[in-house]
């Protein structure tokens, strides 16, 4: 029998390139341009002064304006975030519940092997600009998302188990992929479909395999860096670089229909305003020109704001079962970081218990592993490196750390070189207190004879750097699925565009991954990856920092929150402006 998994909603209402015909050829190119031409006076549409009104406009910061908001080729979460309030998938994720609900696919059934995925659309379904949404844009997508041509390499390597679309109408489509894996469903689910007329260039298409590569299509690139077409509740309004981005209401959204959508999408303009120092957005709060701003523990705790006249604040904690924690990365290319000893010496000298205390008002989790302590897949008999620079003196000196001329810096001979244990820390500069933590870090090591330089970069350069491998360490943070995807810890991971930054590499963690990635029963996986995690742990590949089990942020009173946060989303989809009672 099929597992089908049914939502019950009432109804509403490839180009190929023959070398041999040179006018289809010549017309296609033409066809090309003419677009190409459209995209560029669109970014001059976009690039004006729009009046907003106060009274039904949301205010909210982006602290790293992106290069680019393609939804291909863009890579952090801030392009992310505008395309979520611009494109759709074909499910989406109770907030609550965590349970699939409908969002361009009204039905849905997977076959019992695990394989085949089959999705029924809702007729009726339009783009932001009045043509129709069909099986054959979702086709599209998962083409070009694969296609190295478009340079979506992170989807390439997410979608790479992915085999292929079959169009059965113009309102059903199958996902056929290579192999069973328990994250399959979940990931043809969320993938953000795209229109084939705006996104679609054929002369990508028609390169061959040997050649689509960015460096070969880069003189045939659209210019679709600043604008983003889709079918969800929002469409682009204004885009001023450096200044701000505006959203408004997409009337013709499709979704309203939708039963599961009731309640959201209320506001109708989001402004987005690019304000990199977390002073002045704090400043921009207190004078109400945002609304929301997300903080870090010591924000939250200290009298950060003192709103104007007529301005009023509040602050909110909030537990999410979705988890994120923080980390330093050696580059285990690098010959400093080869030795276990070496790593585990390292962790002893960050002294989180203090940095939790005095920064993190013990609101932190002191890490343990690859994923957060409390994640069901985590093994709790774990425990955290606590600070101890005697035992971490030991340890270095087993590895062969000494300091033989005196200087104050240990040296080690690799490969008959004499190297000082000298290294540098590279950090994204977000966090008020990111540069204290590290500072902290920095005093303690050059205590026990190692020199730390700290370098903050941001966010498109950081992401640079990882694709590169050129750190001699990285401090970040990544965020956990409910059902974590552990291939990131997996040796094919270390390539260029997968995300095992790191380099890590151990051939029975390899096999865990594998053997849990086929598991469909959850209850076996979280056994299996159990095992991979002490593996994980106890190599200490990472230092692991913290895991935050709470979140925090800053709203201007005027907004409606039904609830301060869901089980599983912060739930701004259901965020309001308050509407103002007229005086007596």
């Amino acid at each position: 029998m099929k597992r089908k998994i049914n939502q019950i909603v009432p109804n509403s209402c490839n180009i190929s390139l023959p070398k041999s015909n040179h006018f289809l050829r010549a017309f296609i190119i033409f066809s090309f341009f003419f677009l190409f031409s459209c995209i560029k006076g669109a970014d001059k549409k976009y690039n004006r002064s729009v009046a907003l009104k106060k009274e039904e406009t949301f205010y909210r910061n982006i602290y790293n304006e992106p290069k680019t908001f393609h939804p291909i080729k863009s890579t952090n979460y801030v392009s992310y975030l505008v395309q979520s309030h611009i494109l759709e998938s074909l499910l989406k994720r109770n907030p609550e519940t965590y349970e699939w609900e409908s969002s361009l696919a009204k039905e849905w059934e997977q076959s019992p092997d695990g394989r085949t995925f089959l999705f029924r659309l809702y007729k009726g379904l339009k783009w932001s600009d009045g043509k129709p949404l069909t099986a054959q844009d979702v086709k599209f997508s998962l083409e070009a998302y694969k296609n190295p041509a478009y340079e979506g390499i992170r989807h390439i390597s997410v979608l790479e188990n992915i085999k292929g679309v079959k169009i059965i109408d113009d309102h059903t489509i199958q996902f056929i992929t290579k192999k069973p894996h328990f994250k399959n469903f979940s990931i043809v689910s969320k993938m953000l479909i795209l229109p084939e007329h705006i996104y679609r260039v054929p002369e990508y298409h028609s390169l061959s395999k040997m050649d689509k590569n960015p460096s070969k299509a880069k003189n045939i690139k659209p210019h679709l860096n600043r604008i983003i077409v889709g079918s969800g509740p929002y469409k682009f309004l204004q885009y001023q670089q450096g200044k701000i981005l505006v959203l408004t209401r997409n009337q013709t959204w499709f979704g309203r229909k939708i039963p599961s959508n009731k309640g959201q999408w209320n506001f109708k303009n989001i402004a987005f305003r690019f304000v990199s120092s977390r002073i002045d957005s704090f400043l921009r709060m207190q004078k109400g020109e945002l609304d929301f701003v997300g903080l870090s523990a010591g924000e939250f705790v200290r009298d950060t704001f003192k709103a104007q006249k007529g301005v009023e604040i509040e602050k909110i904690k909030y537990a999410l079962q979705q988890s994120y924690s923080s980390y330093i990365g050696w580059n285990l290319k690098n010959p400093l970081f080869q030795d276990q000893r070496t790593r585990r010496a390292l962790a002893h000298l960050l002294n989180r218990q203090f940095i939790n205390e005095k920064l993190g008002f013990n609101l932190n989790k002191l890490s343990t592993g690859p994923w957060t302590s409390w994640s069901e897949y985590a093994d709790s008999s774990v425990k955290p490196l606590l600070f101890n620079p005697k035992k971490a003196s030991m340890l270095l000196q087993a590895a062969g750390w000494e300091d033989t001329n005196k200087d104050g810096i240990l040296e080690k001979d690799f490969n008959g070189r004499r190297r000082d244990f000298s290294f540098t820390v590279i950090a994204v500069n977000e966090s008020s207190n990111l540069e204290k933590y590290l500072t902290i870090f920095q005093e303690d090591l050059k205590r026990a004879g190692i020199r730390l330089s700290i370098q903050f970069l941001g966010m498109t350069s950081m992401l640079a750097v990882f694709d590169e491998r050129k750190f001699d360490a990285i401090f970040f943070g990544d965020g956990f699925d409910v059902d974590i995807d552990p291939r990131p810890w997996h040796s094919a991971s270390i390539k260029k565009g997968r995300y095992n930054y790191i380099g890590y590499s151990n051939s029975k963690v390899d096999r865990l991954i594998e053997e849990a990635e086929q598991q469909f029963d959850r209850k076996k996986r979280i056994k299996i990856l159990k095992e991979a995690y002490r593996l994980i742990a106890n190599e200490v590949p990472c230092l692991f920092v913290f895991d935050y089990p709470y979140r925090f942020y800053a709203i201007n009173k005027r907004i409606h929150t039904p609830k301060p946060s869901f089980k599983y989303n912060l739930g701004m989809s259901f965020w309001s402006i308050k509407k103002i009672k007229p005086e007596n």
